[in-house]
């Protein structure tokens, strides 16, 4: 989506619903974003409103001095596997397989052996597999 589109969305849109709001109710400012914008509701609404609503709880987590994870319910697991599409169609195998070792090797946090398939798929899909951990 562009960005230009997006920013519009929320200054003409988003905005006027939010601005002076007590931001711990957001159960409902998200109800009055998704009613108040009914005529108007799509993906570029929902795009536009997902940023502000972690913005939203950044704001909250801060506030208490706390994680947004320990807000969203605490820690559930100490690691989680990841899957990494870069997406580029116009990338040969081999540069796709290049990318991704890059990714690993500047992601200090992966524990995982990377494994990955350079073998092209019909659709062109490169699945990677691994571990990252917080």
């Amino acid at each position: 989506m562009h960005p230009r589109l997006v920013a519009e969305t929320i200054n003409s849109a988003l905005k006027p619903i939010i601005i002076g709001r007590d931001l711990f109710d957001i159960e409902k400012i998200s109800e009055d974003v998704f009613i108040e914008t009914y005529k108007f509701r799509g993906r570029l609404v929902f795009m536009a409103f997902s940023g502000i609503e972690v913005a939203i709880w950044e704001a909250i987590g801060k506030a208490l001095k706390l994680p947004i994870y320990k807000l969203l319910g605490g820690e559930y697991r100490k690691n989680i596997k990841v899957y990494v599409s870069f997406m580029h169609r116009d990338q040969s195998p081999k540069e796709i397989a290049e990318r991704a070792e890059y990714f690993v090797a500047s992601t200090p946090n992966c524990r995982y052996p990377m494994e990955y398939n350079i073998e092209p798929y019909p659709l062109k899909r490169y699945p990677l597999k691994g571990t990252y951990s917080s």
